[in-house]
């Protein structure tokens, strides 16, 4: 029996709900976001990570969600939501202008 899928951070909550609105499009956008974010050729000091001791940074605890996250998630997904909507609208309206 397959596991139900586990998402785990704000921009994949984001990125998960932007594929299950607009497949296609996301998936012409992400492999772009994706290489300039998270696989840039940047230097990095060496160091032990966190294999010896926890690093304070990374694995801190906070309140999870915070409150201005909601909203800012709340904002961008209302956006999205619009602007998917109108463009299901205007194709539909282009279809029917077809027959």
């Amino acid at each position: 029996h397959p596991k139900a899928e586990i998402v785990v951070g704000r921009a994949h909550h984001l990125g998960a709900w932007a594929h299950r609105l607009a497949p296609r499009i996301y998936d012409r956008l992400v492999g772009p976001i994706v290489e300039g974010g998270a696989l840039r050729n940047v230097p990095e000091a060496a160091h032990d990570g966190n294999v010896f001791a926890p690093s304070p940074q990374t694995n801190a605890i906070d309140d999870g969600w915070r409150k201005h996250d909601h909203r800012l998630l709340g904002m961008v997904l209302a956006i999205a939501s619009a602007t998917v909507a109108a463009a299901r609208a205007a194709v539909g309206a282009a279809r029917s202008r077809r027959l």
